[in-house]
């Protein structure tokens, strides 16, 4: 069996399975993007007891980005993910700056036993108004 059919993490949303009344999980890839998202929206000191880096994307919302602080930004996901996510191989970080939205592209492959399976994410940030 492959050690990628083992990541499982509880869904966010808290919602509660129909029959069973337990939590609903999220399973594989879906649960390795999950904790990404994560990771890219927690701020320092929102995890106790920890003084670590953490990026904290919303604190990008409202700036004036240059491309060194697109650089910063790409270099702080880089060590926040090289650092925190063991499930995952880091392949490459895309960030840009686009019709006054951030875009987060993220490519990494999941280690299972016997394969590899490459996958991305990728999201914007951007103001409503």
């Amino acid at each position: 069996m492959s050690k990628l059919l083992k990541i499982k993490d509880i869904s966010f949303n808290f919602d509660a399975h129909p029959v069973s009344g337990n939590l609903i999980t999220v399973k594989g890839a879906d649960a390795i993007k999950q904790s990404l998202k994560n990771l890219m929206f927690l701020n320092i000191f929102e995890k106790p007891f920890s003084s670590e880096r953490y990026i904290g994307i919303k604190n990008f919302l409202f700036e004036n980005l240059s491309g060194v602080d697109l650089t910063i930004i790409r270099d702080d996901i880089i060590d926040v993910i090289t650092r925190l996510e063991e499930r995952i191989v880091l392949n490459d970080v895309i960030v840009s700056f686009i019709n006054e939205s951030l875009k987060i592209q993220i490519y990494y492959s999941i280690i299972g036993d016997n394969n590899i399976i490459n996958d991305n994410l990728s999201f914007n940030l951007g103001r409503t108004r």
